[in-house]
C-alpha cells in the first residue's frame, strides 16, 4: 500500500486521448490505492466538440461557420480503452459538465470487450450510437453512493 502519493488528481489538458492516456497512466503510478483520478471533457456533445483538433477550423469544414460550442476533444477515448484494456481499474463518467470521468483502483463494475485494433478505429459515431454503455454514464446522484463505498475502504 502507499502510504504517500496522489489522493485525488484532475486531467484536464490537451483535449487529446493521447494526451489523457499518459497523464492517467503517470498518475496511477503515484495514486494511493483509495485515490482518485478526475478526467474533465468525457462526455462532448457532438462530432465538432469531439474533434481533438482545432474545432472552430474543424466546425468551417463541417460547414458550421462561426462555431463557439464546447471543445472537449477525444478524451472520451481514454474511458473507452481503460475500460477495455485494464481490468484492474473501477470507471465511470458522471453525466454532468460535459463528462466527468471518475478512475479508481479496484475491480471494474463491468467492462468494454474492444481490442486495441477496434479502439484505434473507434469514432464519434460510436460513442454516438452507445454513449451510456461505452461511458458507463451515470447520473450525478451515483456520486454520492460512490463516495460512501470508497471512504468505506479506507
Amino acid at each position: 500500500m502507499i502510504k504517500e502519493g496522489i489522493d485525488v488528481a484532475l486531467v484536464d489538458g490537451l483535449h487529446t486521448h493521447e494526451q489523457s492516456l499518459k497523464d492517467v497512466i503517470n498518475c496511477l503510478k503515484l495514486l494511493k490505492d483509495n485515490g482518485v483520478i478526475v478526467m474533465h471533457d468525457c462526455n462532448p456533445s457532438s462530432e465538432i466538440a469531439a474533434n481533438p483538433l482545432n474545432p472552430y477550423e474543424h466546425g468551417e469544414r463541417l460547414g458550421v461557420p462561426n462555431w463557439k460550442g464546447p471543445w472537449n476533444g477525444d478524451v472520451w477515448k481514454t474511458i473507452a480503452y481503460l475500460r477495455s484494456l485494464r481490468n484492474d481499474l473501477n470507471i465511470f463518467v458522471l453525466d454532468c459538465d460535459y463528462g466527468l470521468g471518475i478512475i479508481t483502483k479496484g475491480k471494474p463494475e463491468n467492462m468494454l470487450r474492444y481490442s486495441k485494433e477496434a479502439l484505434k478505429k473507434i469514432s464519434y459515431k460510436d460513442l454516438a450510437n452507445d454513449r451510456n454503455n461505452i461511458l458507463n454514464l451515470k447520473k450525478t446522484s451515483h456520486f454520492k453512493k460512490f463516495t460512501k463505498t470508497l471512504h468505506s475502504h479506507v
